[in-house]
């Protein structure tokens, strides 16, 4: 197997709250969809740069060998698709080398919810847009 592709990791739900969302892919919109599906995972990042602590889902736990081979790797690559704010703070904790990431993995919220884990069908983040269905007939 050559290089993995660590976005992958970002499309594989199981339908509870801490699942990334579930999406339709299609060729010509891959890469932009893995971005997507990235960043929406990335939101749950939460960095502090006065303690240099870093919160992560813990999918970047599991699957840290794929997508860095250091602690320090793993914080370069979730800055590239955390919020602004986060990647300023992620980017500070950076900044201050021989220090030590203080690295932490939330864990897993496994509720089902597949409700809001629907992500609309051209590749975009976040939940399906609301509509108002019709009343059930009488």
């Amino acid at each position: 197997v050559g290089r993995v592709e660590p976005r992958v990791h970002f499309t594989l739900s199981f339908g509870s709250v801490s699942s990334p969302s579930v999406r339709c892919y299609t060729p010509e919109l891959l890469d932009a969809s893995l971005d997507a599906a990235a960043r929406e995972y990335c939101l749950a990042v939460q960095a502090v740069a006065a303690e240099r602590k870093v919160l992560l889902p813990i999918g970047f736990k599991f699957f840290a060998s794929d997508f860095a081979k250091t602690r320090r790797g793993l914080v370069e690559y979730v800055a590239n698709y955390a919020s602004v704010p986060q990647q300023q703070a992620l980017r500070d904790i950076l900044s201050s080398e021989g220090k030590t990431i203080d690295l932490r993995y939330v864990s897993p919220n496994w509720q089902l919810d597949l409700c809001t884990r629907l992500a609309p069908l051209r590749g975009g983040a976040g939940p399906p847009p609301s509509s108002t269905a019709p009343p059930d007939p009488p």
